[in-house]
């Protein structure tokens, strides 16, 4: 079952007319909006892309599918990215402490800056300094990644665990349902969907966890 599948049915089953009152359609929609909220919040989709780096070059195009970058690591040998994490600057850093920073070229690139908005044609990752000579040396982006088929649509999402569903989308889906109809229920749907989120925005915010946080 997919991710849409699995919370409708979970919430067919929580409400108190079977979700009778709306239609499969209607319920996709309020999962869309509850997953979309998760997704930017908890930051659950995490991809990497390496990029080769090139002599005396500034500039490299952003992946379209990034939202947020959380690292650069550098890699001198192109495998192993264990040779620095790349600092992040705005231009404005530069131009106040290397004057002629635009001008500079060497042997390990320090910093990484980004231009234009992520996710957005022309955007590009800066790598300073850009390296006089390359060989086989490489940056490594890791980032938080946003879900192609972002709309209402996405029947066939179902990378999220079951936790997750029954800790943030269902309890999400349900306040959107009660919002009109019982305010005491909205607010306590609400509140489990806020507790359970900050679970999931924890879970993900630690890289090295394979483990499912407890529920209780």
């Amino acid at each position: 079952m997919s991710l849409v599948s699995k919370v409708t049915e979970r919430v067919r089953s929580y409400y108190k007319y079977g979700g009778s009152r709306y239609t499969d359609t209607r319920l996709q929609a309020m999962v869309h909006a509850a997953d979309c909220a998760i997704r930017e919040y908890a930051e659950p989709t995490v991809a990497t892309v390496d990029i080769p780096l090139l002599a005396e070059t500034l500039y490299y195009p952003m992946p379209s599918d990034v939202v947020r970058v959380r690292s650069v690591l550098y890699s001198s040998d192109g495998v192993n990215f264990v040779d620095g994490v790349l600092k992040p600057f705005v231009v404005s850093d530069l131009d106040t402490t290397y004057r002629l920073w635009i001008n500079n070229t060497g042997v390990t690139p320090e910093h990484y800056g980004i231009l234009s908005t992520p996710g957005t044609p022309g955007c590009y990752l800066v790598v300073w300094m850009p390296l006089l000579t390359v060989t086989t040396q490489k940056v490594r982006i890791e980032y938080t990644k946003c879900y192609d088929e972002n709309d209402s649509t996405f029947e066939a999402v179902d990378d999220l665990d079951d936790w997750i569903l029954d800790t943030c989308h269902v309890p999400h889906v349900l306040s959107q349902i009660y919002a009109m109809e019982n305010i005491d229920k909205f607010k306590g749907y609400w509140t489990e969907y806020m507790a359970g989120v900050e679970k999931a925005r924890c879970h993900f915010a630690n890289r090295h966890t394979s483990i499912s946080p407890g529920l209780g």
